[in-house]
């Protein structure tokens, strides 16, 4: 149990870095003024260089943080069916008579 605390609060570390990064990039595209492109996360041919790397990483990142943020929803499920008593009662049993 102890290692999916530390997991969790890794994640969430994570979640929040994915998170503020995202903002930064998305203040730096507002921050481009009116230049042209596709789509917000879509280049096109006209779009100067800076612009669509940061519409790239922005693209990408989309993706990370639902991605990290579900693999916390997940770990925290499982903790959370790790605290049931019948689990807590099994734990101690087994901690108790593994001596």
């Amino acid at each position: 149990m102890a290692a999916n605390t530390a997991v969790k609060a890794a994640l969430t570390v994570a979640a929040l870095a994915a998170t503020g990064y995202t903002g930064v990039l998305g203040a730096k595209l507002a921050d481009a003024g009116d230049v042209p492109v596709e789509a917000a996360v879509k280049p096109e041919k006209e779009t100067p260089d800076d612009v669509a790397k940061t519409q790239q990483q922005l693209r990408l990142m989309q993706w990370v943080v639902p991605a990290v943020t579900g693999l916390l929803v997940v770990l925290t499920s499982l903790h959370g069916e790790q605290q049931r008593p019948g689990e807590v009662i099994r734990g101690a049993v087994r901690k108790k008579f593994s001596r």
